[in-house]
């Protein structure tokens, strides 16, 4: 967006008279060869409605390791706005216009060129599949970039970048959030007074056909217990990330113990096929994606959990 430069860049109110619509489609690359589409959905409790989270409906996507597919199309309804003494270059040059993402914590930037803009009254429209994003081990950012491809001829009064490849707004699109606010198991947050910090809660019939949901199955942090702003990730001052991750590794391994004595013989059969989306599917993602020892020892499983929160939350 708008910034300190000596040149017009696209602000707020240009972008928006574009006219832009930014559609997409993701399929998960899994390790043994397989595709797996992903459903794209709003974040919870999230007041940026640029933030979605992707799900896998079979929970065999592992976003640390495997990477995605993604289909991308873009639409611009006017983008002679973008030319002129309305726009940000000179009537007859070129832009190019392409899609760039930034994962948040490897600082990984990449780029795909979807095509050129020309001074024209008709709308246009981009696409590319199969762009290939390696990185969702933390939140990826999506942005729309527009630069000069072929300057235009001066015009006198207007003041406008016109070098070759300069880059005249970045504009984000779509933010993944893969965790903090996502898990790969529901965890929510409830007011009970003089009550436990963290506590399991496992209600479930069939687990074989039972969505792996906070309906069924879930790990619910107290915000009225004492030590809660030491796992309260907004809470800058009294946050503690090791006392959260501490906090988190134990409530998970209570959560897949508890799961485990719901089945009949007190053990997961990794073998048995289930409905995607239900808790068996999920436990086998557990251990065959995660390497989670789901069938070992109450201490096995505790020190297999712990270690998969330690890495996850670095």
């Amino acid at each position: 967006m708008a910034g300190h430069f000596l040149y017009k860049t696209i602000d707020k109110e240009l972008f928006d008279s574009l006219g832009i619509e930014f559609k997409r489609s993701f399929v998960a690359c899994l390790r043994n060869g397989k595709k797996q589409p992903l459903e794209e959905k709003q974040l919870a409790k999230s007041d940026d409605p640029l933030e979605k989270m992707l799900e896998d409906p079979t929970s065999y996507w592992d976003h640390r390791s495997e990477g995605v597919l993604v289909d991308m199309s873009v639409s611009i309804e006017h983008p002679s706005m973008l030319f002129g003494r309305s726009g940000v270059a000179f009537s007859d040059a070129t832009l190019g216009f392409g899609i760039e993402w930034l994962a948040k914590e490897s600082k990984i930037r990449d780029y795909v060129f979807l095509g050129y803009i020309k001074n024209t009254k008709s709308s246009i429209s981009f696409s590319k599949s199969n762009v290939f994003v390696k990185d969702f081990t933390s939140d990826v950012t999506f942005r729309v970039v527009f630069f000069i491809s072929e300057p235009g001829t001066p015009a006198q009064g207007l003041f406008f970048g016109n070098q070759k490849g300069l880059v005249l707004g970045k504009v984000d699109r779509l933010k993944i959030v893969v965790k903090g606010k996502g898990s790969v198991f529901p965890l929510n947050i409830v007011s009970r007074p003089n009550e436990a910090l963290w506590k399991v809660t496992v209600d479930f019939e069939d687990p074989y056909s039972d969505p792996f949901t906070d309906d069924n199955v879930r790990i619910s942090f107290n915000k009225d217990n004492p030590a809660f702003p030491f796992i309260n990730e907004d809470d800058k001052e009294n946050y503690n990330p090791e006392f959260f991750k501490e906090i988190l590794g134990a409530s998970f391994a209570a959560l897949l113990l508890e799961i485990r004595h719901n089945y009949e013989k007190d053990k997961f059969d990794l073998n048995r096929e289930s409905y995607p989306g239900s808790i068996h599917t999920a436990i086998k993602y557990f251990a065959h994606s995660l390497d989670i020892d789901v069938n070992g020892s109450p201490a096995e499983v505790a020190k297999s959990a712990i270690s998969y929160i330690e890495k996850e939350y670095k």
